[in-house]
């Protein structure tokens, strides 16, 4: 049996199915910052997912890293920038509960999670030593999201057989349109769609994820 023309190997792919088992969400991290060499080998696994090369534009024309330390200049402008936008986040959505009946009926946890980092804040931006926020240029199609997704996906494993903790902070897609976040990265105000994650070495042990059979979700058409 042979992959891209590779003979096929079972140690690697016992490798890989234990990285991707062992990954999980990390929302509490030691205050050991991670070498700076770590964090560009996990940065270059998000450089290598897919893109919407259609557009005959090169990643690296496409695609941005920006990597915020804990506790820099930086950071705590971010951290006062994003603070105002999650509060006028919840503030709209606690409009949108009274007003729109699906947001009602479906959104409340959502909701209250907006309202609770409103109030107090990200918990990630207190503990973890770097925030990662990335960029990726619109084009044609638009691909930018799905692209992102795969890059955070690659970053995650790749953190993950490093030995570091990972959480996903989706809500720096909601600072693709601010323009002070847009002014702060240097970057073209509404030219890029963005999302970020944070990452150290996890204080936690996680759960161990819940074993479902694939005969569960699987329909063979």
């Amino acid at each position: 049996m042979t992959i891209l023309n590779k003979p096929y190997n079972e140690e690697v792919n016992k490798i890989l199915d234990e990285i991707i088992n062992k990954r999980r969400s990390i929302r509490k991290f030691k205050k050991e910052v991670p070498p700076k060499e770590i964090i560009e080998d996990i940065i270059k696994s998000g450089l290598m997912a897919p893109y919407a090369g259609i557009s005959g534009i090169p990643v690296n024309e496409i695609r941005r890293f920006f990597v915020l330390s804990k506790d820099s200049e930086n950071m705590i402008k971010a951290n006062e920038i994003i603070m105002s936008q999650l509060k006028s986040n919840a503030k709209r959505l606690n409009l949108a509960m009274v007003f729109v009946p699906y947001i009602r009926n479906n959104g409340k946890a959502f909701v209250k999670n907006v309202n609770n980092m409103a109030k107090n804040g990200v918990s990630a931006f207190k503990t973890a030593p770097y925030y990662i926020i990335i960029a990726e240029r619109k084009c044609m199609p638009p691909t930018q999201k799905q692209s992102l997704a795969h890059v955070l996906q690659n970053m995650w494993l790749k953190a993950t057989a490093l030995g570091l903790g990972f959480q996903l902070l989706t809500f720096t897609e909601t600072m693709s349109k601010n323009k002070d976040f847009a002014n702060l990265l240097k970057l073209p105000y509404g030219e890029f769609e963005l999302d970020g994650c944070a990452i150290g070495y996890p204080d936690q042990i996680p759960l161990e994820k819940k074993s479902f059979s694939v005969n569960e979700v699987i329909k063979w058409l």
